[in-house]
């Protein structure tokens, strides 16, 4: 997010220097920060034969990220001074949204100087003028675990997932963990995809999470990158982190009537199968009864290739939180997001009907609950329950005893739906 100033002198040069007085000065802050190996290709168009005025010409802005040769950013627009034209790059930057300021500097002789440029293309030309800017490197500062933790429970929209890829830095898991406990949302780690099934098991099991909004996933895989130009490539590490949260948020914007979304349905199994460009497994890792029993153990939720009838695919074959029971519904990954999910959600109807007068309160707070939970029942998040009287939930909303005035007391108990991850198959051939 370092200031950046785009100087063209009065003989048509582009450098990176002040533009208190160029002929034409851009200055601009971006919101991110673009690390190291990044070059701004700058380019001018003509949209006349020999052009009077800004208006007259286009001004195109590239940010290019040299590692990879992938486009970050692109701008472009005329050259207009007037505030009210929108085709005009000012106005262009500010629609984007990249930028946290975005200023030009209008010189009498502009106009001239472009067509100077090495930058200019003329009208009806190839278009393959262009100067490069070296952009110094544009590192974060260093990490500041309570500024993400400030910064993340203040946002005006509760994130629904937290991701991590990696344990290398445990004060960013600490910070994202602080973060999750305080917004009761899912937290996601993903192991390197190029560890070894002992390193991995041991990862897990030290860091000890015990927590059913944390889980971990696993994709000893390999595949191309996303933007590979051939077939022949190298393939890297297959990283699912992004994929898994990508499902899961078009999963979730699949909602009933009232608004629920189709949680109960984990991303896992043959349902949901990954899609990552030419994706193979490890060589190395052979997932046999142990190592399958060791991962689950672990609580490692790996993605791996199995078989159906329906064919090969890539799937995530477990769904085990890091919650430490064998028996109860939050050790399931979308038992504890319909959890979280009708805590939060309850919470906000509560919320909602804050300072009303007591009386008020109770029966509308009540009568908003049970219409969320009765629409949670009919979406099939929640079903019902022997220790529920077989309802699928179960709410009390009164008067605190001890300060009636001005607290109530809400108890809440519901039934989340599970998922089979295991079947017991007793076969039996009839004779006669």
């Amino acid at each position: 997010m370092t200031a950046i100033a785009v100087n063209l002198d009065a003989t048509g040069a582009l450098s990176l220097a002040d533009t208190s007085s160029a002929s034409l000065g851009i200055d601009y802050d971006l919101y991110s920060y673009l690390g190291s190996d990044v070059q701004l290709k700058m380019q001018f168009f003509g949209k006349a034969s020999t052009p009077t005025k800004g208006s007259q010409i286009i001004c195109r802005m590239t940010w290019i990220d040299t590692a990879t040769d992938d486009e970050i950013y692109k701008i472009q627009g005329n050259l207009n001074s007037d505030e009210e034209d929108y085709s005009s790059i000012w106005n262009v930057a500010g629609a984007k949204e990249i930028f946290k300021s975005f200023e030009l500097v209008y010189g009498d002789d502009m106009v001239s100087a472009i067509l100077a440029s090495d930058a200019y293309n003329a009208l009806n030309g190839l278009g393959r003028n262009s100067v490069i800017l070296i952009l110094d490197d544009d590192q974060p500062d260093t990490f500041d675990a309570d500024t993400t933790y400030k910064l993340l429970t203040s946002l005006d929209q509760r994130p629904s997932d937290l991701g991590l890829i990696g344990l290398d830095n445990l004060e960013v898991y600490s910070a994202l963990y602080r973060v999750m406990d305080k917004l009761n949302i899912q937290f996601t780690v993903e192991l390197d995809p190029t560890l070894d099934p002992d390193v991995a098991q041991s990862l897990a099991e030290s860091l000890d999470a015990q927590d059913h909004r944390v889980q971990i996933i696993w994709s000893p895989n390999t595949c191309r990158p996303r933007d590979a130009t051939s077939l022949k490539g190298r393939k890297k590490a297959c990283y699912a982190l992004g994929q898994y949260l990508g499902m899961k948020a078009l999963r979730n914007a699949k909602t009933t009537a009232q608004g629920i979304p189709m949680i109960a349905d984990p991303i896992a199994g043959e349902s949901f199968p990954f899609t990552f460009k030419a994706m193979t497994a490890r060589d190395d890792v052979i997932f046999d009864e142990e190592m399958e029993e060791a991962l689950a153990v672990a609580k490692i939720n790996v993605l791996r290739r199995i078989v159906y009838d329906t064919g090969v695919k890539f799937v995530m074959s477990d769904v085990l939180t890091q919650y430490d029971s064998d028996s109860s519904a939050l050790r399931l990954v979308n038992s504890s997001e319909i959890a979280t999910f009708t805590t939060n959600r309850v919470c906000e109807i509560v919320k909602r009907h804050m300072l009303k007068k007591m009386s008020s309160f109770i029966d509308d707070t009540s009568k908003d609950i049970e219409k969320f939970l009765n629409a949670c029942y009919s979406a099939g998040l929640l079903v019902e329950a022997e220790d529920l009287d077989y309802k699928p939930y179960r709410f009390r909303l009164v008067p605190d005893d001890q300060k009636p005035f001005e607290r109530a007391r809400l108890i809440l108990a519901r039934r989340p739906n599970g998922c089979t991850r295991s079947v017991i198959f007793d076969d039996d051939v009839i004779s006669k």
